[in-house]
């Protein structure tokens, strides 16, 4: 039987029962023996055997050893007793073992590395998770677009975002958002534009429709979408300008 099956068994009430015990009737500290702290313990606390009490005294008087021997402490304590403070320092180090373990035991299995051909030739500015598909989207600054699947991120497709507003060469992606309700993404321009694009089609991404006449370029983007209605939504512009554009969709 290990004493951390009674520790787990505990609650804040039960601790404060046993620190009572450790209180004379003048209101004093004091340490007790074995046989005067399995009594009070199970008399006092409402959980717990004898039989775990005792081994609990056990493991509180050998941890006390232990640190008095690795820490040359020389503070007298009574032999074969043991006082509130000792028995807080055991349960703190019992609990610090505890989460140690965890911790090793939680480390991730890490599969082997592999270096995955990336077709993009920019900086990448936006990667989002398709959970309808399974897939990830990647997009880069001059707008190339890649499809990658979840599992091996083996690329599914690439396709080079339009804009007819300005040519390929000078086209710069400042962020984008996914429209999960109804499939499609926000892209930010520095031309001050704000291009929703379809996800549906399997060639390309044509784009829809376009937010046009911002006063300064869009640089970041959010979208919420009402969990409860899937029709109201709302996307979020800040741009360089230092303005926050808020706009209400209702599908």
């Amino acid at each position: 039987m290990e004493v951390g099956q009674l520790e787990s068994r505990m609650n804040a009430k039960d601790y404060m029962h046993l620190q009572s015990i450790f209180v004379d009737c003048s209101g004093k500290p004091r340490s007790l023996a074995r046989t005067e702290f399995i009594h009070l313990a199970w008399r006092s606390a409402d959980r717990g055997s004898k039989q775990e009490y005792g081994l609990l005294f056990d493991s509180v008087v050998v941890t006390q050893k232990r640190s008095s021997l690795l820490h040359g402490s020389d503070e007298v304590k009574k032999e074969g007793h043991v006082d509130w403070g000792a028995l807080c320092s055991f349960l703190l180090e019992e609990t610090w073992r505890k989460l140690n373990q965890t911790k090793d035991f939680s480390v991730p299995l890490w599969k082997p590395r592999r270096t995955l051909t990336c077709p993009h030739r920019d900086s990448v500015q936006k990667v989002l998770y398709l959970q309808s598909s399974d897939q990830y989207l990647t997009v880069s600054k001059g707008g190339k677009v890649v499809l990658w699947q979840e599992v091996d991120l083996s690329v599914l497709s690439t396709c080079r975002l339009q804009n007819s507003t300005v040519a390929s060469r000078d086209l710069w992606v400042t962020d984008v958002v996914l429209l999960q309700n109804v499939q499609k993404i926000a892209v930010s321009f520095t031309c001050e534009e704000v291009c929703f694009y379809d996800l549906r089609s399997k060639q390309d991404f044509p784009c829809k429709y376009k937010l046009q006449g911002l006063r300064f370029a869009p640089w970041c983007l959010d979208y919420w979408m009402d969990p409860c209605d899937a029709d109201q939504a709302v996307l979020i512009i800040g741009d360089t300008g230092g303005q926050v554009i808020h706009i209400t969709y209702f599908f």
